[in-house]
């Protein structure tokens, strides 16, 4: 047999070989996920559950308005769901930060200020964008109405928060999001 025979024998056997590999890897990566997404869609709906009672601590009972909400005009564009407690609202909020997208929920009482807010999902800069899910950040918004402002040094006024050091696009991608919720919660409540 000529070598060019041989190479092109070797070359069909490892591209087969591999061909092979890859598709049950593909097979096997399939059944884990298919194993796997009731118990992963049941953990997000508890860990959702869990951010919302922490940010509406008095509610007991939250009922999904999403649709009818979305509907008004003027709705915040980053809020992606609503639920309405017997004290306010429960928002379900998504922003672009410097890493990827800010899920976080944040709660509206009925007189129209922050009772709290969670970061349930980001993909941020570990030891600092990710230091927006501390309570050292995140609780400067509890309490709070109105437009707010992010600041790096200074006094804040009522409605002013302070940056992350070095994460000035995070800190301003959360408060775009709670701005949101905010001016949400007062078309809700007209």
């Amino acid at each position: 047999m000529s070598k060019a025979k041989l190479i092109d024998k070797e070359f069909i056997r490892l591209a087969v070989t591999l061909f092979l590999i890859t598709a049950i890897v593909a097979l096997l990566l399939g059944a884990v996920n298919a194993l796997t997404k009731d118990k992963i869609a049941a953990l997000k709906t508890e860990t959702q559950h869990e951010a919302m009672q922490s940010v509406m601590p008095s509610a007991h009972e939250f009922t999904d308005i999403t649709e009818d909400a979305l509907a008004i005009e003027g709705m915040g564009e980053s809020v992606k769901t609503v639920y309405e407690t017997e004290h306010g609202f429960v928002f379900g909020v998504t922003v672009k930060g410097f890493g990827g997208d800010i899920e976080m929920v944040v709660g509206v009482d009925d007189s129209g200020y922050t009772t709290g807010a969670v970061i349930t999902s980001m993909s941020e800069t570990a030891g600092m964008g990710a230091n927006a899910s501390e309570e050292s950040f995140i609780g400067q918004f509890t309490w709070k109405s109105g437009e707010l402002e992010v600041i790096k040094s200074g006094n804040p006024s009522d409605n002013q928060v302070f940056a992350i050091a070095g994460a000035t696009i995070t800190s301003n991608a959360v408060t775009k999001g709670i701005n949101d919720a905010l001016r949400s919660a007062q078309l809700l409540t007209r």
